[in-house]
């Protein structure tokens, strides 16, 4: 059986990587794809590159390859709910595409709200993205469940902040999480996005961002789901 890991950067997943290859694990590494086998379980690693295109693009190449039994999506995000503190795990339940639609004189319009466009075409409702079955579901009960969007441009500015705020009502924010949705629904593939928070969405200020717990608690998760299934 093949399971796929997905993370946008070599940095969200290198952690983890390095902890297989301590277990006597080899790895073979071929372009953006590592692969590994315990057993008859085989894992292929993809590395995307940041983005809603190139991760859509390379999780719907990947998947043309093989069969999988899931897929698992990792990486860091912001939170706009400052009840999530740095540092926690958060499972996204509901993806949407936080920047696409249009620009109506300084009006934001989200693209499933014009006229020309079915908001409940699959793998849409409402012109949401939901993971109803999530993948894994017995490692996700200490985990918090959250509502998320994904952006080309990250949030940075007071104005930004309240758009999106105001017309998504989003947990979370990524660059990469709406695409692994939409990928994964298409091709009917169970799925679970795990993330991982560096930062609260605020005004842009690096020095509040804690990247290096956040990859700690994704490899931590990434070794509970190793052991558990493979």
């Amino acid at each position: 059986m093949y399971y796929l890991i997905v993370a946008a950067t070599n940095a969200e997943i290198a952690p983890f990587l390095a902890y297989v290859q301590q277990q006597n694990i080899a790895i073979s590494t071929h372009n953006n794809v590592s692969h590994f086998a315990i057993g008859n379980t085989h894992v292929d690693v993809l590395v995307t590159g940041p983005g809603l295109t190139h991760t859509a693009y390379y999780v719907a190449q990947q998947l043309s390859k093989k069969v999988y039994v899931a897929a698992i999506n990792v990486g860091i995000a912001g939170a706009f709910n400052k009840n999530i503190t740095i540092g926690k795990l958060v499972h996204i339940t509901s993806e949407q595409f936080g920047d696409l639609g249009i620009d109506d004189n300084g009006t934001f319009i989200p693209l499933h709200q014009m006229p020309f466009v079915n908001a409940n075409a699959f793998p849409y409702e409402n012109g949401i993205l939901y993971n109803k079955k999530p993948y894994c579901a017995n490692l996700l009960q200490e985990i918090i469940p959250v509502s998320a969007i994904s952006v080309n441009k990250v949030a940075g500015s007071a104005a930004y902040i309240h758009t999106l705020q105001q017309h998504f009502h989003p947990d979370t924010e990524s660059m990469e999480g709406a695409a692994f949705f939409y990928a994964c629904l298409q091709h009917e593939l169970p799925f679970v996005q795990v993330r991982a928070i560096s930062n609260h969405v605020t005004v842009r200020n690096r020095a509040a961002w804690n990247i290096p717990l956040a990859l700690k608690q994704i490899t931590i998760f990434l070794q509970k789901w190793l052991k558990t299934y493979c």
